[in-house]
């Protein structure tokens, strides 16, 4: 891969059209991991101005009958087309790592031995990250594997709320449209979790304050701001401890 980056854009599409979904926009001379198009068939588009004529890509691809190849954890079945995965790993594709035994020393394994659940005060895929001391402090930790109920995104807002122990994302943008759902991540389990489906706000480019209760209805409510005619071009998250229901989350696309 060597294009001119942010000029120059290999696009790849899940599908034989530009109507497809879009899988990756590669730019510059960093190697992607590997791409896998669901449907069976692959558009591969350069886009390239008429500037510094750089070498372009190269790309090998392979066919498989099972999910993702089983991710070289495993053996693909072609009779039934799924994955029996090695010792240690799980999932449709053999790409999720199981509860390792490295789990005991700071939590347990869940009771279909899939996840770690970490003691209070650690955290991470098992459990190896400890919130009262400073091991591992200047480097990036892998605390979670990619979930279904947490599609890869940009430019979502994001709180972390002490009283759940949990991260909350709202919104942002894959590479296809806006996104406008919530998701939690609880740092106790691991465990991504969509917390709205197709509650939140229609008009998200709108000049409205919402908010979303945690508990109880799960659902969104409009609040009436006073005070000045707020800007238009942003979003974020705010936590509001004053109020009476502490468990919420408001979200102002302003």
């Amino acid at each position: 891969m060597d294009t001119e980056c942010t000029y120059d854009y290999l696009f790849v599409y899940d599908g034989d059209s530009y109507q497809s979904p879009l899988l990756a926009s590669l730019s510059g001379n960093s190697l992607p991991e590997p791409i896998e198009a669901k449907s069976g068939k692959m558009l591969i588009h350069l886009f390239s101005d008429a500037n510094y004529n750089l070498l372009g890509f190269n790309a090998t691809y392979t066919f498989s009958v099972c999910p993702g190849a089983c991710g070289g954890h495993g053996r693909c079945d072609p009779s039934t087309s799924k994955c029996h995965c090695h010792q240690g790993w799980g999932g449709a594709s053999c790409t999720t790592a199981l509860c390792s035994q490295a789990c005991s020393l700071n939590g347990q394994c869940d009771k279909k031995g899939e996840r770690c659940r970490c003691n209070p005060g650690f955290l991470g895929h098992v459990c190896q990250l400890g919130l009262r001391d400073d091991n591992g402090a200047g480097q990036w930790w892998r605390v979670s594997e990619g979930n279904p109920n947490a599609p890869p995104r940009t430019g979502s807002a994001g709180v972390y709320l002490s009283s759940t122990g949990a991260m909350y994302l709202f919104g942002g943008f894959d590479l296809n449209r806006a996104l406008g759902d919530l998701i939690k991540y609880n740092f106790t389990s691991s465990q991504w979790e969509s917390r709205s489906y197709g509650h939140s706000p229609e008009d998200m480019f709108s000049s409205t304050l919402y908010r979303f209760g945690l508990h109880g209805s799960g659902r969104w409510e409009t609040v009436q701001p006073t005070g000045g005619k707020p800007p238009a071009s942003y979003y974020y998250v705010h936590f509001n401890k004053r109020e009476k229901e502490k468990s919420r989350i408001a979200v102002f696309p302003y």
